[in-house]
């Protein structure tokens, strides 16, 4: 029997072998599940030397011989000279990327969540996944995964000062205590052997009589046009006499 060209030739022809299955059988399986894969594609893959391949061939491959994509695509690059690890040996971070089921926002969070847990100098390489060899992240490992990073996350927050509260102000509490202003303010946040504020009664006529007593401004107001109208009688009581000397001559 003549050997297989590649490693693609050679997978199909292994499986095909394994199942009893001709080369119509597995063309058949590939467009019943709406992939166009032909006798004549299947013989050219077989006996020509790869140079490139496309997604819908890999695709049509795996459906046609009942395996994942996954194979059929490492088998197609090990056939143009690339050489990948095995997938029993591949690491946790390779698999997320390598599962089909999993959203790019769903790939981006475990990746993110993984390379978090990292110890200090470790790799990607120091996370095996062992003797499984297709291997898919269960919900378990997800959950477990994200109380990990939230656990590291909350470590690291609680050692960042907290800004969160204003500077305790004296005269900002003073003010808040003479108003009593309906806007309660508690400036003793942040200060652990602060006592809470005790606010006093309230004063009604303390209140009266700062609203009718006038301001500064209004009080030096009117003692200014107090002055000018003293002035101003002063100087007409001057200039009388001189209009009547005046008529007089």
């Amino acid at each position: 029997m003549e050997e297989p060209r590649h490693e693609l030739a050679a997978l199909i022809d292994r499986v095909r072998d394994a199942n009893g299955w001709s080369d119509t059988d597995i063309t058949r399986r590939a467009t019943a599940e709406g992939h166009k894969l032909g006798k004549s594609n299947l013989s050219r893959i077989r006996n020509t030397d790869v140079v490139s391949i496309t997604a819908s061939t890999i695709r049509g491959l795996a459906a046609g011989l009942a395996i994942p994509e996954s194979e059929v695509a490492q088998a197609a690059l090990v056939s143009m000279g690339i050489d990948l690890p095995q997938f029993g040996e591949i690491d946790l971070e390779t698999a997320v990327r390598l599962d089909a089921d999993l959203s790019v926002r769903d790939k981006s969070m475990l990746l993110d969540l993984l390379r978090g847990m990292r110890q200090p100098g470790e790799t990607a390489r120091h996370r095996p996944i062992g003797a499984v060899r297709y291997h898919k992240v269960t919900a378990e490992e997800l959950d477990a995964a994200v109380a990990r990073a939230l656990e590291h996350m909350g470590v690291a927050h609680a050692r960042l000062p907290s800004h969160s509260q204003p500077p305790y102000n004296p005269e900002a509490a003073q003010l808040a205590e003479e108003t009593e202003s309906d806007l309660h303010v508690d400036h003793s946040a942040g200060r652990p052997d602060a006592a809470p504020l005790e606010q006093p009664p309230f004063d009604r006529s303390r209140l009266l009589a700062a609203m009718s007593e006038p301001d500064q401004e209004d009080r030096a107001g009117k003692s200014r046009r107090s002055r000018r109208s003293k002035v101003d009688l002063e100087q007409r009581e001057h200039e009388l006499p001189e209009d009547d000397d005046f008529h007089e001559q």
